[in-house]
């Protein structure tokens, strides 16, 4: 049985796959959007309510399960990160729903398209 496993278990850490720079560019534009909404979901855990947290902490705990998932698949593409998905739209709503100004969420979004336009031409 552990022969069995130890042929068919294939763990694969190189993210090489890209065909062309569109694929290079969603990738690093899902990044950036990523990684903005997990930093402002865990800077503001501590200031929501406390009967949330469980919920929040398992919404994070979902989205870096799908991560893992990404990175450990041997056969990557794009369409894996459709895991994570759902925790990263929770993220999303549960950071607009926090931030009550027009403005604030105005700039948020602004400076959310300029991280993915740099991360995709530092990509270059």
């Amino acid at each position: 049985v552990i022969e069995f496993f130890q042929k068919r278990a294939v763990i694969d850490f190189n993210i090489n796959y890209f065909k062309n720079n569109y694929e290079n560019g969603a990738l690093s534009i899902y990044v950036a959007v990523a990684l903005f909404f997990v930093v402002s979901m865990l800077s503001t855990l501590s200031n929501r309510p406390q009967i949330v947290h469980s919920s929040y902490k398992k919404v994070v705990a979902c989205f870096f399960i799908a991560l893992v998932v990404y990175i450990v698949s041997p056969d990557k593409s794009n369409d894996l990160l459709l895991f994570s998905i759902a925790p990263l739209t929770i993220m999303a709503a549960s950071h607009v729903e926090y931030m009550q100004q027009k403005l604030n969420n105005e700039i948020v979004f602004y400076v959310l398209i300029l991280c993915s336009l740099f991360t995709f031409f530092a990509q270059l």
